[in-house]
């Protein structure tokens, strides 16, 4: 009798051990699944969210692209203008305000490309050049651009190159 009790015993014991395996089983299963269809969600909304991404970046490209040259067309015209005026016979002052025109219209030019750099610099199709310039001509074009709002500001501008910096750089 104490041998069957005993073996009742043991059947009892390894069958609530069985089902305390499955119940442990089915959680951990449950979990898995919950995590795994939260990664999956999450998943689905970067890959949304990439989508979106990819299509603003098409279109902020395209919408540089298209501007461009939108503005480099009138932008060309006022430059070829300035070169005109240029060959006419005008005074000292007229002369300086059509230079400053032409060395504007030259400096926004190249502020779009600037601009269309950055562009292809996002897409992975920017190159370096190296090209030589004259940092008096830099200076001097930059000053020709501000120095009308300086002098409707009553702002004094001064600007003092080092004489070691070389005058050709690249």
């Amino acid at each position: 009798l104490e041998a069957t009790v005993w073996a009742w015993d043991v059947v009892q014991s390894m069958f609530l051990v069985a089902i305390i395996y499955g119940v442990f089983i089915k959680l951990q299963s449950y979990i898995y699944m919950n995590q795994n269809r939260s990664l999956m969600e999450k998943e689905e909304e970067l890959i949304e969210a990439m989508k979106k991404i990819e299509a603003a970046n098409k279109a902020k490209s395209e919408f540089l692209a298209n501007m461009s040259h939108e503005i480099r067309t009138p932008m060309n015209a006022i430059y070829g203008m300035a070169e005109l005026l240029e060959e006419r016979d005008f005074g000292i002052e007229e002369k300086s305000y059509i230079a400053t025109i032409k060395n504007s219209s030259e400096n926004l030019l190249s502020i779009i490309n600037e601009i269309l750099d950055f562009s292809k610099v996002d897409s992975g199709m920017m190159r370096i050049d190296e090209e030589p310039y004259e940092i008096n001509n830099l200076l001097s074009d930059v000053i020709s651009i501000i120095r009308f709002r300086l002098r409707e500001k009553n702002i004094l501008f001064e600007i003092k190159v080092n004489p070691g910096i070389p005058k050709e750089l690249i």
